[in-house]
């Protein structure tokens, strides 16, 4: 996909249990939460961020970047404290049952 372009307007607003949300120039997208025991959210919101960030950087699609921030999200309430756990990529990917994708695939 492609990345964002400069001046772009991008707004994501997150659900907590429910999902997120991401809108932006005639494009919007919209993906549930992962249902996980919860630990602790303390560093949950900051962890969706930067997953976020992470994805829209490697280009890949709004869809797709909500999809894998809310796994990252979902992980990181599974332990205590904001250090307890910040998941790398490849326990994302994990999570979500993919094999081996690397940042910047197409899908």
């Amino acid at each position: 996909g492609e990345g964002p372009t400069p001046g772009s307007r991008l707004v994501v607003v997150t659900l907590g249990r429910e999902g997120a949300i991401a809108v932006e120039q005639g494009a919007s997208a919209r993906h549930p939460g992962f249902a996980v025991e919860v630990v602790d959210t303390t560093g949950a919101g900051d962890c969706f961020n930067a997953a976020f960030l992470a994805g829209r950087l490697w280009g890949w699609d709004l869809a797709r970047c909500l999809r894998f921030a809310n796994a990252a999200a979902a992980l990181s309430v599974t332990r205590v404290g904001p250090r307890g756990w910040l998941p790398t990529v490849e326990e994302v990917y994990a999570f979500l049952g993919e094999r081996e994708p690397r940042p910047g695939d197409e899908g």
